[in-house]
């Protein structure tokens, strides 16, 4: 088993940042409230790199300006490394996407 999958095994770090993940298979995205994006987009940005997807839940930080939207997507099918990769790359290339962990 490749470093990287043993590292996505192991449970994160207390205050570790969360990321785009093969054993939850979902993604965390945060983006500008004021960007207009809306939640399908998020999910049509992971299915045009070949990838079912879905948006599970939204909420707003609580951070200083300018207000931002938290969104967990549930994306099926990645299996490796570089369909994490593509899938954060999809996602990040969105207007107002801020993260995609």
């Amino acid at each position: 088993m490749s470093p990287a999958i043993r590292q996505l095994g192991r449970p994160p770090a207390r205050n570790a940042p969360r990321r785009v993940s093969l054993l939850t298979h979902s993604a965390l995205v945060s983006l500008d409230e004021a960007s207009g994006s809306v939640p399908q987009a998020l999910a049509e940005a992971a299915e045009t790199v070949g990838f079912d997807a879905s948006v599970l839940s939204v909420s707003k930080e609580a951070r200083a300006p300018p207000p931002r939207l938290e969104f967990r997507v549930r994306i099926d099918g990645m299996t490796c490394s570089s369909c994490v990769s593509s899938v954060t790359n999809s996602l990040t290339a969105l207007d107002g996407v801020e993260t995609a962990q």
